[in-house]
């Protein structure tokens, strides 16, 4: 429930498969500190023509064996766009869902699953870690997550165990899982654990696995091509994701936006448990509306973090890293600060050094004209994902010629080859 509670205050995008590599481009780097603090101090609007030449659509087949809710789970996993158990190709055709919901053998009663696809089998994790043949059979390789007792899952070291995946990537011919706050596992595909390390600073005291519920990070691995990359906010370090484990490549620098460990990390927990005893006290006032807005403007928890920032997710492309970012602010939907908590993007060119931080929502969008783009599912092999629905497609037409502005003739053919029911429309922004 906190975990829950957690997500609905704050407010998954693409799997990855293959091996490790480095890039010609990588190898020319400045250094390794990526400058995002200093960056943000001179944040500007950027065109997505900058950094990207051409955008292709890929509306998703819609048919009764595959429609979708309105759901963000989804997963990029080549040859396949996974969303949760329902899995469509490169081309948008869809071609089989995984697992089935339920208690028995091969079976996970979790309503919504993380699902990949690597070296010829799916996989998928909920309330338990199933694996899949590449027609979708299960194989009879399952394992508990999530139990009364423990998982089934022991880590060497003293490091915990898995109770709960909050992300995954495959990593060569092994499974590579975050398990926050401070453990990585390398699995193999039996799902024997091979090797752990903690991913916390040292100077860290031990805690509890999963002591801090939620971290806020949407999205902890993130891949470009065969090169597999983990994030950490707590050491700020961008690793790269080896078979035996880790590897350090770069350093994120928020300078004065940096939230400190000892609050996000040590202290979560407990100004959060103290933020919602102070919320539930105000159920009698008269006004509790801006009671509650005035108990949070000035708690300790808003105190110590207004103004600092959070990352969510790095990406890595051949010439470019993306940090999707935000400002952090405590509970902004019971304050009214919606319109303040928005993912950000910023990216680093490897070539030369410089980080730039993107103003307001994203690029904007001078190719075809639909206001920002923001790759709200990530990026995957030099491309950028986005998504809207059909639905989202027509409004925004039928309010733009309502208004007297022309809409990209590209839109318009698109909006013709879609209805209002059919599932999301991926727009994938091409990096030169």
């Amino acid at each position: 429930m906190k975990k829950l509670t957690y997500i609905l205050l704050a407010g998954i995008l693409f799997s990855c498969s293959g091996e490790t590599k480095q890039t010609a481009a990588e190898e020319k780097t400045i250094d390794n500190i990526i400058r995002l603090g200093d960056a943000i101090n001179q944040i500007r609007e950027v065109n997505l023509s900058e950094l990207v030449d051409s955008i292709t659509y890929l509306p998703l087949e819609t048919r009764k064996e595959c429609l979708l809710r309105n759901t963000s789970w989804f997963n990029y996993s080549p040859p396949y766009i996974i969303c949760s158990r329902t899995v469509f190709d490169l081309n948008g055709k869809f071609i089989r869902t995984i697992g089935r919901i339920g208690q028995g053998p091969g079976e996970d009663p979790a309503l919504y699953m993380g699902s990949l696809f690597t070296k010829g089998h799916f996989y998928s994790y909920g309330h338990k870690l199933i694996e899949y043949d590449e027609n979708g059979k299960f194989t009879g390789n399952e394992i508990q997550l999530l139990s009364n007792t423990k998982s089934e899952f022991e880590a060497p070291g003293q490091l915990g165990r898995i109770g709960w995946i909050d992300d995954w990537a495959p990593a060569g011919n092994s499974l590579s899982i975050y398990n926050l706050p401070d453990t990585v596992y390398t699995v193999d595909h039996n799902f024997k654990i091979i090797y752990a390390e903690r991913v916390i600073p040292s100077s860290i005291p031990k805690i509890r696995l999963n002591n801090v519920s939620y971290s806020g990070i949407k999205r902890a691995y993130t891949c470009n091509s065969d090169s597999v990359l983990f994030y950490n906010y707590y050491n700020d370090t961008i690793y790269r994701v080896k078979e035996n484990g880790l590897s350090p490549r770069w350093i994120i620098d928020l300078g004065e936006y940096k939230i400190p460990n000892e609050i996000s990390l040590t202290r979560q927990n407990e100004l959060f448990d103290e933020l919602m005893m102070s919320v539930h006290k105000t159920r009698n006032s008269v006004d509790r509306k801006a009671a509650l807005k005035s108990y949070l403007d000035n708690c300790e928890l808003t105190r110590l973090t207004e103004g600092k920032k959070w990352i969510d997710a790095v990406y890595d492309t051949d010439h470019y890293i993306f940090i999707i970012w935000n400002e952090n602010i405590v509970s902004p939907v019971l304050r009214d600060m919606e319109n303040q908590a928005y993912p950000q993007i910023a990216y680093y060119d490897k070539r030369t050094g410089e980080t730039v931080a993107v103003k307001g929502r994203g690029f904007i969008d001078d190719i075809h004209h639909k206001e920002t783009f923001f790759p709200r599912f990530g990026v995957y092999d030099n491309q950028l994902f986005a998504y809207f629905w059909p639905y989202e497609l027509h409004e925004y037409i039928e309010e733009k010629q309502a208004a007297g502005n022309k809409v990209d003739q590209a839109l318009l053919d698109l909006s013709g080859k879609v209805d209002d029911e059919d599932n999301p429309i991926f727009m994938i922004a091409h990096l030169k």
